[in-house]
């Protein structure tokens, strides 16, 4: 099945497959175990709008296909432009579990909520460099050691356009992706980076560490 990411009320409401997808995690000593998260589309124009309003009826530059063209394909991310952000998954207090992230539910930029130590975890280039926000995102199913199914949603705001309402929504469902381990943001010795990691989660035999990243053992090797 061919992952896509829809937009729903948009002039294509089958979506556009997605063509690009990574899952990595990153070790910041200062606050914790953090995931990020890379999607890019397929052109806008890839397959012909089927949902079309005539031109008179076209109250936002969301309904107009013409308009979605200008800007060629979307970018949803937290490290496209610089800035690692993403959502954090660990810190000492709460250690992460890989064992437990099938199903787990995260909450993101969640609208009306008081401002966390970071803003704009996640940043959306759709029709230019527009605004995303309440965002779910849930992992499962567990297909092997490394490689989960995930849904991700939110809403959208055309801040580009000058629009701050976030009166849109985007969806997908990935079927299949790989989780690429956590790196560690800061360079170290390798006992120090172990002696950082264990107080992190909840089960370090579990991984191996390469210098750079901490990944998930492969059971089958």
């Amino acid at each position: 099945m061919t992952d896509r990411i829809l937009f729903p009320t948009s002039p294509w409401p089958q979506g556009h497959i997605v063509t690009k997808f990574a899952w990595s995690g990153r070790l910041e000593p200062d606050s914790g175990l953090w995931f990020d998260l890379h999607l890019e589309s397929d052109d806008y124009f890839a397959v012909e709008p089927t949902h079309l309003k005539p031109e008179a009826h076209q109250t936002s530059n969301w309904d107009a296909p013409a308009v979605w063209g200008n800007y060629g394909a979307c970018t949803l991310s937290s490290v496209e432009w610089g800035e690692q952000d993403g959502f954090r998954v660990g810190t000492p207090d709460q250690p992460f579990d890989i064992n437990t992230l099938e199903n787990r539910e995260f909450w993101v930029d969640r609208l009306g909520a008081p401002a966390d130590s970071y803003q704009d975890p996640f940043r959306i280039y759709l029709q230019g460099f527009d605004s995303v926000a309440d965002m779910r995102i849930q992992f499962g199913p567990r297909h092997t050691i490394d490689r989960f199914g995930l849904t991700w949603e939110g809403r959208i705001a055309l801040t580009y356009r000058g629009d701050d309402s976030f009166r849109y929504r985007f969806e997908t469902q990935i079927q299949n992706c790989r989780f690429e381990g956590f790196y560690l943001a800061e360079k170290c010795t390798v006992e120090a980076a172990w002696r950082l990691f264990r107080t992190h989660v909840t089960h370090p035999e579990a991984y191996t560490y390469d210098g750079w990243t901490f990944s998930l053992k492969d059971t089958a090797t």
